[in-house]
């Protein structure tokens, strides 16, 4: 996929300064040590290694491929909903939004691959279970300043 292939639905703010904060203000304030760390734990295990193959929906296959995003107006967040199974994802495509007239289809990628393209558009990651649920939510750039 080329490097701007993801459908800008809206813009995101940047998050990464907000994440670490309220990294620190759990692990200082609400949490115990314990289950702070079974909880960043449980975060982790939701998410990708950058060589392994994720699933995502593609606007127009074949064609001027986009991934499909999506934001939330309320909270200025958009975001590239990703499934870490094919049946993952085509369950929960079927009640994701679409324009009329579009073909879409899910599609597998390199996650590291889909995290560059992700921050180079402004969009997070969230990697979601077959009925939607958020399992994780990922910051490009904090994963890209992770590898440099």
């Amino acid at each position: 996929m080329p490097a701007n292939s993801c459908k800008i639905v809206k813009k995101a703010k940047p998050l990464d300064k907000q994440w670490e904060m309220l990294d620190i203000w759990l692990y200082r304030s609400v949490m115990k040590p314990s289950i702070y760390i079974a909880w960043r734990t449980h975060l982790m295990a939701n998410q990708p290694e950058k060589e392994s193959w994720v699933y995502v929906a593609v606007e127009n296959p074949g064609g001027n491929e986009n991934f499909v995003g999506l934001a939330d107006d309320q909270s200025g967040i958009a975001y590239i909903p990703a499934f870490l199974s094919k049946d993952e994802a085509q369950a929960c495509f079927i009640n994701m939004p679409r324009e009329p007239g579009k073909k879409y289809e899910i599609q597998a990628v390199i996650f590291e691959d889909l995290v560059r393209d992700a921050a180079a558009n402004g969009f997070l990651i969230f990697i979601l279970d077959k009925e939607g649920k958020i399992l994780n939510k990922i910051d490009p750039a904090e994963i890209q300043g992770d590898s440099q």
